[in-house]
């Protein structure tokens, strides 16, 4: 069913989850991405150095997934392993990020059809997932249908939602 979690945490940082705090979010480790912009002040690019202008021409696709249907202009979240990715209309899937793998998915349930809008616009131009924030054990995202949710990072299950407009 819609909003259900797809797959008991089998993946071992899930299983052993380190809840994510105020010091890593200061000062994330090299292999995590755990802000739209890597680090708090917006720095943007990774410290990793084992890509550089010599072997660069030499990577090749590792894995890819197909996303949830809509519009998606998101960074997603890498922690101890695990790619939370945002996905349009309030979709969120958990991956394994070296494999790929779909560890689990969360889709809301939309309560209400939008209101109308211009005659230029359409509701899919509002409807994309812009970023996700991760804190604790838990995966926030704001939803376009004015929610604030909490989901357990470790297997996609809604912990609060919480209205915040009409």
């Amino acid at each position: 069913p819609p909003g259900a979690p797809q797959a008991a945490p089998t993946h071992p940082t899930l299983r052993n989850f380190t809840p994510a705090t105020d010091a890593m979010l200061e000062q994330p480790d090299p292999n995590d991405w755990v802000n739209w912009r890597r680090t708090l002040d917006a720095w943007g690019y990774s410290p990793l150095n084992q890509i550089n202008r010599q072997n660069a021409a030499n990577l090749q696709l590792a894995w890819s997934t197909a996303m949830m249907p809509g519009r998606t202009e998101a960074t997603p979240l890498v922690y101890k392993g695990v790619m939370y990715l945002p996905n349009a209309n309030g979709g969120i899937q958990a991956m394994d990020a070296a494999t790929g793998d779909l560890l689990w998915q969360y889709k809301k349930d939309i309560e209400s059809q939008p209101p109308p809008l211009a005659p230029t616009y359409t509701w899919d131009d509002f409807s994309w997932m812009r970023n996700l924030a991760i804190y604790g054990d838990r995966i926030f995202m704001a939803t376009h249908d004015a929610h604030i949710m909490a989901i357990d990072a470790k297997n996609g299950k809604v912990l609060w939602d919480t209205t915040v407009a009409d």
